[in-house]
């Protein structure tokens, strides 16, 4: 990333005269400044990095923009001297104070990553903003990846697509890529699966290009191409993709694109995930076990998830707690997880097991029946068989709404169609069930409409 420099001697060339310094720095004409830049390059390119770096400290210091950008990619890379971000990093100011885009690029780009310098993103996106005044595609990049950090900013999401577009036209390669994931997922711009596709079909093939295809392929309904995601995952976790094995595990998992569940096979892939690098399949495979009812080896795999920073985990722990699964039971330290979980990870479990802490008492929370009521209403699901004999508990009871014993009726019996044997034995007890069949255990179930969204999507 540096601006076009002009050519130094032949690396075959006899080494050329050096400058007499003393007489060129004095005045520090242009020919002469240029003079010491060409002789520091050929200094570069024979390796002879001490003499470079003295040469174009001579040339840097009087204001010579290419040799300034010369010197700092000598201490940006530790060429024949000890690394120096810091260096490298004032060196780039001083070359933007000329106005340069590579320069003020490269400052922005030391801001956003912490080299030389504290980490700050509003002040590297100040000096991508200056280098795009120039139409700099490396900058307009960076500065559209900068902008999607917050994802409920829709006018900044909305700038980003513009700036991606931009440095996509210019024939950056990476803007190209994200662009079409851009459209994929309609971040900043209308969803366009087709437009999406016609951007990576003329992109070289490659594990991301084959994971983003695979993702448009599964969640457009309309392509009916959920079995071509899976052969595409499949090929680009051949080639060490991780989001490719871990979302081939999640179908697995939820029984997803025609494939039977499989906890087995689903912790086959995500474990091959994880290897690769990617942490997220942890996720999943402590979900695996929990199912599989390993209980002992899904709460060490929790802990070590929330080390890892998956606050997700908490939902898992407090359901460990909540049914004394692989520990004792214990509803203070349940509900302790449960409150932790972040919103957009709270499904329907969780707050009927909040809702139950209410009814009940339970886990230091004091008795409210209007609040379990609206929890266990918010946790009810037809596919999650215990919440159909809450919700009828509620309405027989009046706890937290109208007394109301038919309706409880109809919801215990949904429970009963759905095996939970809680609904049964209401049932049993208010004379409606003559002839009790035999159910089966009841288990645990995660809102169905959420299972898409947790495809991994964002590399």
């Amino acid at each position: 990333m540096s601006t076009p420099q002009p050519p130094g001697p032949s690396p075959s060339a006899p080494l050329p005269m050096t400058p007499d310094l003393n007489r060129i720095l004095p005045n520090a004409d242009r020919s002469s400044l240029d003079q010491l830049f060409s002789l520091g390059e050929y200094y570069l390119k024979n390796k002879q990095y001490s003499d470079a770096t003295k040469v174009l400290t001579l040339a840097a210091k009087n204001n010579h923009l290419p040799a300034q950008m010369a010197l700092a990619r000598i201490y940006s890379k530790g060429l024949g001297t000890a690394q120096s971000y810091s260096n490298a990093l004032e060196w780039y100011k001083r070359a933007a104070e000329s106005d340069d885009p590579v320069a003020e690029f490269n400052v922005g780009y030391f801001y956003a990553n912490g080299y030389g310098i504290e980490k700050d993103m509003a002040k590297a996106i100040l000096w991508y903003r200056l280098s795009i005044r120039h139409g700099f595609a490396n900058a307009q990049f960076h500065l559209a990846m900068a902008l999607q950090i917050d994802t409920s900013d829709s006018k900044a999401l909305e700038e980003s697509f513009s700036l991606m577009a931009q440095a996509a036209a210019a024939g950056f390669p990476d803007a190209q890529y994200q662009l079409a994931r851009m459209y994929a997922k309609g971040m900043g711009c209308a969803r366009s699966s087709t437009k999406a596709l016609a951007i990576l079909k003329r992109l070289p093939e490659s594990s991301k290009i084959l994971f983003l295809t695979g993702y448009i392929y599964f969640t457009t309904p309309a392509l009916k191409k959920q079995t071509e995601a899976l052969k595409l995952w499949s090929r680009a976790a051949a080639e060490g993709d991780g989001m490719s094995a871990h979302n081939v595990g999640h179908c697995y998992q939820w029984g997803l694109a025609g494939l039977e569940l499989d906890y087995n096979e689903a912790m086959y892939w995500y474990t091959r995930a994880e290897n690769m690098g990617f942490k997220e399949s942890q996720i999943g495979i402590y979900e695996c076990w929990y199912w599989l009812e390993e209980y002992d080896k899904v709460y060490e795999k929790l802990e070590q998830a929330l080390k890892d920073g998956f606050t997700s985990a908490h939902a898992y722990l407090g359901h460990c707690f909540f049914f004394g699964h692989g520990v004792k039971q214990d509803y203070d330290q349940a509900v302790l997880h449960y409150v932790q979980v972040p919103e957009e990870y709270r499904d329907v479990s969780i707050h009927l097991q909040l809702g139950r802490c209410y009814l009940e008492g339970l886990g230091g929370i004091e008795r409210n029946l209007d609040a379990a009521y609206i929890l266990i209403q918010m946790g009810t699901l037809e596919t999650y068989p215990t919440s159909l004999y809450y919700r009828g508990y509620c309405l027989e009871n009046g706890f937290g709404c109208t007394k109301n014993l038919e309706e409880a009726i109809e919801w215990y019996i949904k429970g009963f169609k759905a095996k939970d044997k809680d609904s049964q034995e209401a049932l049993l007890r208010l004379g409606r069930l003559h002839d009790p069949t035999t159910y089966v255990a009841y288990h645990m179930s995660i809102d169905p409409g959420l299972i898409n969204d947790e495809l991994c999507f964002d590399d």
